[in-house]
């Protein structure tokens, strides 16, 4: 499926959500990672399968993770950026 460009401040608002989103997740901070998600909250774990939807089904996600490893930092070796998409690779 073709996607439309984004305008420039489209893709640098994403980006800056991105970054928060990470800094949140850094933090261990539950709520603040579940507020980057907004109202359609959708969570894809593609490396096991598993998709989890609306806000209960992330904020499950991420409370498993957190418990599972409270010393988690994300540290973002290279990004990639398009006006069509981008990925974080960390």
């Amino acid at each position: 499926m073709a996607s439309a460009s984004l305008p420039y401040d489209r893709v640098s608002a994403r980006i800056a959500l991105v970054e928060q989103h990470i800094r949140l997740e850094n933090e261990h901070d539950l709520e603040g990672v579940l507020r980057t998600f907004g109202a359609t909250a959708r969570y894809d774990d593609e490396a096991w399968g598993e998709h989890y939807e609306g806000g209960d089904g992330v904020r499950g996600f991420y409370e498993q993770l957190m418990k599972a490893l409270p010393d988690l930092e994300i540290e973002v070796q290279h990004r990639h950026v398009t006006r069509q998409r981008f990925w974080w690779k960390s």
